[in-house]
């Protein structure tokens, strides 16, 4: 499971799966446009009980109602773009939050949309941009918008010692 998910709320409860994917849709909208291209690979699926955050191909969470908020789902190595939150393993290398409120979940879009582009197979983000001498150079990605340098591949190469150009290459 590569999504998250949020679980059934009670019958009385007065939110609905559709206006958190509305809401959500609004929330995330902003950080889509800083992303450009990138941005629009970043959608909220419906699906039956529960909404999908993909990333192209890639579902990076899963969100669904719950009796006690919104539950999230997401992979256990993404738990770190949230420090702030207790979080229950669940089965497929996934963990599961809830978040209490609607508004807590929203708070937390930028994260999501972080969590969206890492999750963007190679190949469905970008190859590297004009600044790929100077991120060699500094053997790290040095793009300003961090959301935009997460969907950089060449970024991905020099977190993994992989340096094509510049002065520190060590790719022939």
């Amino acid at each position: 499971m590569d999504q998250i998910r949020i679980d059934d709320l009670s019958a009385d409860s007065a939110l609905s799966l559709d206006e958190v994917s509305k809401q959500l849709r609004l929330a995330i909208k902003p950080y889509k446009e800083e992303l450009g291209d990138i941005g629009s690979k970043i959608e909220i699926a419906e699906n039956v009980g529960y909404l999908s955050l993909k990333a192209g191909s890639a579902a990076a969470a899963q969100i669904r109602l719950r009796k006690n908020g919104l539950g999230l789902w997401i992979k256990e190595k993404d738990q770190s773009s949230f420090p702030d939150f207790k979080w229950e393993p669940r089965s497929d290398k996934m963990v599961m939050t809830v978040f209490p409120t609607l508004d807590r979940l929203l708070a937390q879009s930028y994260k999501l949309c972080e969590i969206a582009v890492k999750t963007l197979p190679i190949g469905e983000g970008f190859g590297c941009c004009h600044r790929y001498e100077q991120c060699s150079d500094a053997k790290r990605c040095i793009h300003p918008e961090a959301l935009v340098s997460l969907a950089c591949s060449y970024r991905r190469n020099l977190e993994q010692g992989r340096i094509f150009y510049g002065k520190n290459r060590n790719i022939r």
